[in-house]
Parts: C-alpha cells; sequence; structure tokens
C-alpha cells in the first residue's frame, strides 16, 4: 500500500536542511527531485482516503497509486512557483519512460 502522507512529511523535515545547503552551495539552490508516473494524469484525490476507514479499504491498489503520484505531482508544482523564494528546485523522474 503506497504511503500518502509519509513523503510529504518526510520533504518538510528535510526543508530545514535544504534552506541551509542552498545557502552554502555554489548556485545557491537546493534540489528535491520526485520520482513520477504517468498514473498521476489518471489519478482522482479522494480526501475521505487520507485516513484509514471505508472509503479507503474500498480503493483498489491502483486508485490508491494513481492519487498518490498524483498528489506528489502537484507537491511538485508548488515548489516550482514558491522556487524563486525557497532556492529550491525540484525535479521530476519518471522512471517507466
Amino acid at each position: 500500500m503506497p504511503l500518502r502522507v509519509g513523503h510529504f512529511l518526510f520533504t518538510e523535515r528535510l526543508m530545514p536542511a535544504l534552506f541551509a545547503g542552498a545557502k552554502t552551495s555554489t548556485d545557491h539552490h537546493a534540489r528535491i527531485i520526485t520520482l513520477s508516473s504517468s498514473m498521476a494524469l489518471i489519478g482522482k484525490i479522494a480526501l475521505d482516503t487520507i485516513r484509514d476507514g471505508p472509503a479507503r479499504r474500498k480503493m483498489s491498489g491502483e486508485a490508491m497509486y494513481s492519487q498518490t503520484k498524483l498528489v506528489r505531482r502537484l507537491r511538485r508544482q508548488n515548489l516550482l512557483l514558491m522556487a524563486p523564494l525557497t532556492r529550491i528546485l525540484p525535479g521530476e523522474c519518471n522512471c517507466g519512460s
């Protein structure tokens, strides 16, 4: 079962280190690479499936996976918009293509 919140929380916990790294790097930027999938294209966000419950248990593995990939892609887009202020450059790698 894919993690929904784990990657987000992990990235958030790394932010202080990324900010510090951006200050000391030669190009004054830090980078975050997100592993993506074309499954993000069919993902739909169902807020009632974030926590364990009846709706989440009814979801197929494919639906959970595509939702997770979509959320990661949206988070990357958010980081991209904030890049001029944060100096954190998000990248994306689709390992399937």
